[in-house]
């Protein structure tokens, strides 16, 4: 292969000639071969040897490659091998097979094929011997010749280490029990460990007494002071006694209150030796105790208290006491007195459950009891104290009870009852007037203490409140005149009477008139009433002495007084919003009088009075000499002296305090004079 030039010349024939030349490139495109290419290899052991494959091409010079060679080492797992073949020209053949090593198995001795394996491990890849396993085994077998024997396997009672833990039968043996009576029962204090019952062992332990076989749990207790049935206790169920028959004797008697005695017997019973009696308090045994047949005795005062009671026997031997029989006796000398007082409610509802008794009556032996209709007793009848349910039905009546003895009954004792109503809730606390438009007034009662819920009624058209069933209610009023709020308590047995109170809308009356009654001819005076609550004006009159000069429509005016004298001037005011007026205010007996004329004069006194206007005190203050004399007067309009003072000024500031009294109100006047100095205040007293 490669690049050729070729000279072509032509020549004619006559000497003429002509060349050319050709150039001519051979190329090698043909890919060299390789055959004997080696198959897939698999096997245990890392050397892995093979053939080498055979290459050629059609042109010489070529060269091949491999990329793991015959006899390398091969780790565990597939590997791929190339041969690569290149000629001269650079075509190029592959050939590829892969090499897969196996791990060198893991072998294990597990002669018994159990899945557990004794002795150390072998390592290589054929098995080294029979009873060798490369499977999954655990180690410990400690009986590689026996299946049943593993680390895993169950301990059974078989005198062999079944699960390879190094103890042999734990945990599965038996506890048996000496019998050596033979009785089946067995002596808790002898006892072996043991796959089997050994001979003479049984499983029981509770033998009291293995050397008797007639003593076990559950033997026939028999009178021998032995523990026969194992139970702790000595001939306690020997044959049984019967009861003794009726005792015969005068049982309850109405007698003198004198010292008595009475005799009561009984049949022999069989198999008794003794017989024990007792008798009631008040009672005494005095002969045939350990009988068939007793005496019994009282005292005078014994039958005058009363006795009642049962008096029992029983016979008995040396092993048991047979069941007691009794009789109730009674000695009386009278009937019982009047019972005391019946104590339990004296009001009730349906469905409650509630208690009446008595303290118990001398020489009574029965109460009989009596409830009104709509009361059942539930116990207790016959007793000095009773449980009662009371029904739907019940509306009152009469609880009585009688004592009784032999001798009669005593008169009854009643306790009337009633039906538990609630009592009538207290005043209504809350606004009563100028309610008109108003949200949110709150009416409330003290709690009623047999009350479980209350209920409130607005008697005003549009009205709505919250809080129903309390005691305490929010309301919210709309435009109305008058109207009531009302309420009941309320319980189990009803409703309470009603309590009411009248609301308005309008405003209430305004409070009394503030002012003088006693005014100057010609002067104006303020006058005025204290703020009506949801008041939205005040119209204000006046006598024909008198003008409004200022403030109608308020809770504050002036009035300018007739320059006449005049006597019985009245003042009125009323309050007034959306939904109407209220009551009248006056202010009566109004004098206008002619005022003598006072200078209110100044001068160095500095003269000060305080609080002005006044009502029962006032303080006064004035610059004095140190020991000038002065006086105080107050007079009224007319210039009548109310009261005067006088005393010794010190230098500088002088202070006192001038008593009023219960002066009317109106206008005075207080003088100050002091050395050749004198001033006038004008003073209102309201």
């Amino acid at each position: 292969q490669g690049t050729y030039t070729i000279t072509w010349t032509f020549d004619d024939g006559n000497g003429n000639s002509t060349t050319a030349t050709q150039t001519v490139i051979v190329d090698d495109v043909t890919a060299p071969t390789i055959s004997n290419c080696p198959a897939n290899i698999t096997q245990c052991g890392a050397v892995v040897t093979w053939a080498d494959p055979v290459a050629a091409d059609n042109c010489t010079g070529f060269n091949m490659v491999s990329s793991h060679n015959s006899g390398d080492n091969f780790p565990v797992g597939t590997t791929t091998v190339t041969y690569t073949v290149t000629d001269a020209g650079g075509n190029t053949a592959t050939c590829s097979f892969d090499v897969t090593v196996t791990a060198t198995p893991v072998w294990y001795l597990d002669a018994d094929a159990d899945g557990f394996y004794t002795g150390a491990s072998i390592t290589q890849c054929t098995s080294p011997g029979a009873g060798y396993t490369s499977g999954q085994v655990s180690a410990g077998d400690c009986d590689d010749s026996n299946a049943a024997v593993n680390p895993g396997a169950t301990e059974v009672c078989n005198q062999i280490d079944d699960d390879c833990d190094g103890s042999t039968d734990e945990g599965v043996t038996t506890t048996y029990y000496a019998d050596a009576d033979g009785d089946t029962f067995g002596d808790p204090a002898v006892s072996v460990q043991a796959c089997s019952a050994p001979a003479g062992y049984v499983t029981d332990n509770q033998d009291c007494n293995d050397a008797v076989a007639t003593i076990y749990p559950g033997a026939t207790e028999v009178c021998n002071n032995i523990d026969d049935d194992c139970d702790g206790t000595i001939d306690e169920n020997g044959p049984a006694l019967s009861q003794p028959g009726a005792i015969t004797g005068t049982a309850k008697a109405c007698v003198p209150g004198l010292n008595g005695t009475a005799t009561f017997s009984i049949s022999a019973v069989t198999a008794a030796t003794t017989y024990a009696w007792t008798a009631p308090a008040g009672m005494t045994i005095t002969s045939g105790q350990g009988t068939t047949s007793v005496t019994v005795s009282w005292t005078a005062l014994a039958v005058q208290n009363g006795i009642a009671g049962q008096l029992c026997v029983t016979a008995a031997n040396a092993c048991v006491t047979s069941v007691q029989r009794c009789i109730d006796v009674e000695r009386q000398m009278s009937a019982p007195v009047t019972p005391p007082s019946i104590s339990g409610p004296g009001k009730a509802c349906p469905g409650q459950n509630v208690t009446y008794s008595i303290a118990t009556v001398l020489r009574a032996t029965a109460y009989t009891w009596s409830v009104p209709a709509g009361m059942s007793i539930t116990s207790g009848q016959g007793s000095n104290v009773i449980s009662v349910t009371v029904g739907a039905g019940y509306a009152g009546g009469s609880v009585s009870v009688i004592a009784s003895n032999i001798c009669g009954s005593s008169p009854a004792r009643t306790k009337s009852v009633t039906i538990n109503l609630p009592l009538t809730p207290g005043v209504i606390a809350g606004t009563k007037a100028g309610l008109c438009n108003l949200s949110g007034v709150v009416y409330s009662i003290a709690p009623v203490s047999n009350a479980t819920s209350y209920i409130w009624t607005v008697n005003v058209a549009g009205a709505t409140l919250t809080g129903q069933g309390t005691n305490s209610i929010a309301v919210t009023f709309p435009s109305f005149t008058t109207g009531s709020v009302t309420v009941q308590a309320v319980n189990g047995c009803g409703t309470s009477a009603v309590r009411s109170v009248t609301v308005v809308a309008a405003p209430g009356t305004p409070g009394p008139i503030s002012g003088l009654t006693n005014v100057c001819t010609g002067s104006t005076q303020q006058y005025s009433v204290s703020t009506v609550a949801n008041t939205q004006s005040y119209n204000w009159t006046v006598t024909f002495g008198g003008t409004i000069v200022s403030g109608q429509g308020t809770k504050d005016i002036g009035v300018q007084w007739s320059a006449s004298p005049l006597t019985a001037q009245n003042i009125s005011v009323r309050a007034a919003n959306a939904c109407g007026t209220s009551a009248i205010r006056s202010l009566s007996g109004i004098s206008v009088v002619s005022c003598a004329r006072q200078e209110i004069t100044e001068s160095t006194l500095d003269m000060m009075v305080y609080p002005n206007p006044a009502h029962d005190i006032i303080n006064l203050r004035f610059a004095g000499k140190e020991g000038e004399a002065y006086t105080v007067q107050l007079t009224d309009v007319s210039g009548r002296a109310i009261q005067a003072g006088r005393g010794i000024a010190k230098e500088g500031l002088n202070t006192g305090q001038f008593i009023l009294g219960d002066l009317s109100s109106g206008i005075y006047f207080l003088t100050l004079t002091s050395g050749d100095q004198q001033q006038t205040m004008r003073l209102m007293v309201e």
